[in-house]
């Protein structure tokens, strides 16, 4: 849990930051069609880089971000 970052002092746990990156995603994206930039900040409990990374995985596969290398050679 993110809940024991000393300078957060928010007490969110993993799952609240992945469906709170979702949200935002698919606000920017779908609802006002913006460019979207993620920069990355924090980081002071022990576990927040795997966060981070289970978050933009979610995001990879909620929005299709990954494009198959099949597809990109045959263009």
């Amino acid at each position: 849990m993110l809940a024991e970052d000393p300078l957060g002092r928010m007490g969110v746990d993993e799952g609240s930051v992945i469906l709170r990156d979702e949200a935002v995603w698919r606000f920017a994206a779908e609802r006002v069609r913006a460019p979207i930039v993620m920069t990355l900040s924090g980081g002071y409990a022990r576990r927040s880089a795997a966060v981070v990374v289970d978050s933009i995985s979610n995001l990879f596969d909620k929005f299709g971000l990954v494009q198959d290398s099949n597809q990109a050679s045959d263009k």
